[in-house]
């Protein structure tokens, strides 16, 4: 058994339906929160350690996400899921 401790990591701006797919190709390399763009509350919770941004995002989320490790994902799924399995790989 893995004693190691999943990464966590927060994705903002999924598109509906889109959850599910990164949940499936990332879940087991990191614990991920999923955060809808349209809420109005910015800040992250305790256990974030990156954040995966996609381009769906209001600016104000950027600014929210600056005191964090972040990649900006201006490309689909595979790109945030790259972004999420080099974050846990440690790249």
């Amino acid at each position: 058994m893995c004693t190691c401790k999943r990464p966590g990591v927060a994705v903002v701006g999924l598109l509906p339906g889109q959850h599910r797919v990164v949940e499936e190709r990332c879940g087991t390399l990191a614990r991920l929160l999923f955060i809808p763009s349209g809420r109005s509350a910015t800040g992250f919770p305790p256990g974030v350690q990156f954040v995966v941004l996609s381009r769906f995002v209001p600016h104000r989320f950027s600014v929210a996400a600056r005191k964090l490790p972040r990649r900006f994902c201006r490309g689909g799924l595979a790109e945030i899921c790259r972004a999420i399995i080099e974050f846990a790989a440690g790249r």
